[in-house]
């Protein structure tokens, strides 16, 4: 049904660029966001659950109209740092639901809150926080146009994607920080790692 609606497929139709790796230690945990399949595989030191998150990505939400530009933060000419509350992606608040970085002319990194709300209420949601992934709109169905930050691009994940208080991810010049979380929301610092 939700194909219908003209999203793209977010898993690799060559099944081996996205195959489960081999552990040398601990156990890799699949994780899957979205109703359109954003997968990726993360080590993890024991066993978990598979991460299955399947309420709408702030992206697909935005490529639907489902959001309203007062509900999108759209980061441009960051010189240092700035910082930014988000509301969750399933019960947008009055605080954006989705943060934008255009890195280029067809590529955005996406920061968006994921809870236990919407369709993930009871679902195999081991942690709440920021997830931030990158889309390259010049990519189709298949092509992995959607990847977890830190994908190297066959889906093996060194961490939980899931970002709580206190941690961090860079992706290429910017490193996003949760700052701080609350049952309603979570603040997250952007900083520029590479300023002009």
């Amino acid at each position: 049904l939700v194909h219908n609606l003209g999203l793209a497929d977010l898993y690799p139709y060559d099944e081996n660029r996205h195959k489960p790796p081999h552990p040398p230690a601990g156990v890799w945990v699949e994780t899957d966001f979205g109703l359109m399949e954003l997968d990726a595989y993360y080590h993890a030191s024991r066993h978990t659950r598979r991460l299955v998150a399947v309420e709408m990505l702030a992206w697909s939400r935005w490529q639907l109209g489902w959001l309203q530009p007062d509900q999108i933060h759209c980061v441009t000419q960051l010189e240092t740092e700035t910082t930014i509350t988000i509301s969750p992606v399933a019960s947008p608040g009055n605080e954006p639901a989705m943060i934008a970085i255009p890195v280029s002319e067809n590529e955005v990194i996406v920061i968006e809150s994921r809870r236990k709300l919407g369709y993930d209420t009871g679902r195999a949601v081991p942690d709440e926080g920021i997830l931030v992934y990158t889309v390259n709109a010049s990519l189709g169905s298949g092509q992995l146009p959607l990847r977890v930050a830190g994908d190297p691009g066959n889906g093996h994940l060194e961490r939980n994607p899931i970002l709580t208080e206190g941690e961090s991810v860079t992706v290429g010049d910017y490193t996003i920080t949760v700052s701080s979380a609350t049952d309603r929301s979570d603040t997250v610092t952007i900083t520029k790692t590479n300023s002009p």
